[in-house]
């Protein structure tokens, strides 16, 4: 299972962000069908651990989780649930054959708006380090 899978899965079902959200979870980019409130996720930067004589197999990836909402109080509440599921996550992810995480760490946090959707967001990006 590759992370971003894993990461789906443990986000679509975390109670307090389907309490929230339901199952408005989205890589990359959200369908313009969507309703707000939703969340959407990317990678932006992998980094792999190198020796000298071999790939290591540890990985740093760099996560933005991005969630729009009509209100910025409403997306930081959601974004509040986000924080509460990933800062400091580790252990398996994503249920049997899932992603062994290591550690989570919140690296930034942004609020954005945009005017042709009239929508706000609340970007935050997050180190994930992990074995593949």
């Amino acid at each position: 299972m590759q992370l971003e899978e894993a990461l789906y899965t443990y986000l679509s079902t975390d109670s307090a962000i389907s309490a929230l959200i339901s199952t408005r979870v989205f890589p990359e980019v959200a369908p313009q069908s969507a309703s707000a409130p939703f969340l959407v996720y990317q990678r932006i930067t992998t980094q792999r651990i190198h020796t000298m004589s071999a790939d290591q197999g540890f990985v740093m990836a760099t996560m933005q989780f991005t969630v729009w909402d009509n209100t910025i109080t409403s997306a930081r509440s959601v974004s509040e649930a986000v924080r509460a599921a990933l800062q400091n996550h580790s252990g398996l992810t994503g249920g049997v054959g899932g992603v062994t995480i290591n550690a989570t760490l919140m690296e930034n946090e942004i609020n954005l708006y945009d005017e042709k959707t009239k929508s706000f967001g609340v970007a935050q990006e997050y180190n994930i380090f992990y074995y593949e």
